[in-house]
């Protein structure tokens, strides 16, 4: 799938497969946005799973998705993404997600959010929340062995850009809610 946005799907059922399962894309080469989607499955596979995408790569945002789903497979599994490969963190939001009741099942890259991100430079943007994760509560269960997140699996990068700045006078105007409850297994 290439660039666009995929807006207003329910999708209900189960997907099996062998690797990139995702509850409504499995791999994805462009920019995409995912709005107003409904996910309730069941995906079963080897690797590279994900609740609404299995792998991405470029750049990729998800507001209003509400997904209860159970997940088992080998590894790289996400909630929401199974695989992420950004040049820059800035190229990854969510916003206004409700991953609920998640069953999360595998070996190695178990994350409530993402699996496994391959990203070339983490900046600044990617160390304050509110930038790209934004009124999102993920619950449920993750059983896994190794490299196991709430959020994320598994972190790579090449490069980490960060750089100190006073700022005076500034007034944030909105509130964020991030909630994380899940029980590690």
């Amino acid at each position: 799938l290439g660039s666009g946005v995929i807006t207003s799907i329910t999708a209900n059922g189960e997907v099996d497969g062998n690797s990139n399962i995702g509850g409504l894309v499995g791999l994805a080469s462009g920019k995409l946005t995912f709005k107003n989607i409904n996910l309730i499955e069941t995906l079963k596979g080897n690797s590279i799973l994900g609740g609404l995408v299995a792998h991405s790569a470029y750049q990729v945002s998800a507001e209003n998705i509400f997904s209860s789903s159970s997940i088992t497979g080998q590894n790289t599994i996400g909630g929401l993404f199974g695989q992420l490969n950004i040049l820059d963190t800035q190229n990854f939001t969510v916003k206004s997600c409700i991953l609920k009741n998640l069953t999360l099942t595998g070996t190695d890259n178990i994350g409530g959010l993402i699996g496994h991100i391959n990203c070339l430079t983490i900046s600044e943007y990617f160390t304050t929340p509110e930038n790209y994760l934004l009124d999102t509560t993920i619950s449920g269960n993750i059983t896994a062995n190794n490299n196991v997140g709430s959020l994320i699996g598994y972190l790579n990068t090449q490069s980490i850009s960060l750089s100190y700045r006073q700022e005076k006078n500034i007034t944030k105007s909105h509130t964020t809610n991030i909630q994380i409850m899940n029980n590690l297994s």
